[in-house]
């Protein structure tokens, strides 16, 4: 019976398929209502540097008082990389402390430290050509997660994979009022959590930098999270069918 459909007709049967299966399932539950907005503290500025490499390699950093120079890679394939060496003679320490085989892989690289900006752009350029890195590609359905950032997170949670993780819609379920209601307080603590952290805070700007997040990405998850409904869900997974679709085609 669809056989002569087309492939944007079909998306658009999709699309409306999942909003009507949301609200019957809301509407059936009682569970219509609107949820409140969760009362947030906004999260701190961090002051980060932003640049790309001539290869195309992202790179933030920031640059503060410590004897050390602390790295923080993201990359392909689950790639992590998280080095501290000293900030003086930093570039024999590098040396010495960067692994001798090379990742060959897309990331994206965070640097801490008291190094200049020139310095911080040289152990970068270092690090990118001894370890192979590459540009990171731009994905599809980027721009459904910027506008459904808590939609998007839903997911991503239920997969055990990162926030900033480009998310996936297939096999998980689609939240209640309950459901989004406990999700949103654990996540928001959460992820004030690891921003206050000055551990965490680098490996958060090497995850920004490789999946090529604007710089108030997680900011923007944060306070979205904070006011977002149930529905988001839906819309984000609607959001990224449409644009698959529409590659597909």
């Amino acid at each position: 019976m669809l056989n002569g459909l087309s492939r944007r007709s079909l998306n658009v049967i999709i699309i409306g398929s999942m909003l009507l299966i949301v609200w019957i399932k809301l509407r059936n539950s009682g569970e219509d209502a609107t949820l409140e907005p969760l009362t947030l503290a906004p999260l701190p500025a961090q002051q980060w540097q932003l640049w790309d490499s001539s290869e195309g390699v992202p790179l933030r950093w920031q640059t503060l008082r410590s004897d050390t120079l602390t790295i923080a890679i993201s990359g392909a394939e689950g790639y992590r990389l998280h080095l501290s060496i000293p900030a003086e003679n930093w570039a024999s320490a590098l040396k010495d402390a960067a692994p001798s085989l090379p990742a060959a892989r897309a990331a994206g690289i965070a640097l801490q430290g008291p190094l200049s900006d020139e310095d911080m752009r040289s152990s970068a350029a270092w690090l990118i050509h001894h370890l192979q890195l590459k540009a990171p590609l731009s994905r599809a359905g980027q721009q459904c997660q910027l506008s459904y950032p808590a939609g998007a997170y839903w997911f991503n949670d239920q997969t055990n994979a990162s926030w900033g993780t480009p998310a996936p819609v297939n096999g998980a379920a689609l939240p209640d009022n309950a459901q989004w209601a406990g999700f949103r307080e654990a996540a928001t603590r959460s992820l004030r959590k690891d921003w206050l952290s000055p551990t965490r805070s680098i490996d958060i700007q090497s995850e920004l930098a490789y999946h090529r997040w604007p710089e108030n990405y997680l900011q923007a998850l944060y306070q979205d999270l904070g006011s977002a409904q149930p529905d988001s869900a839906a819309l984000y997974a609607a959001c990224i069918h449409s644009v698959t679709g529409r590659i597909a085609h």
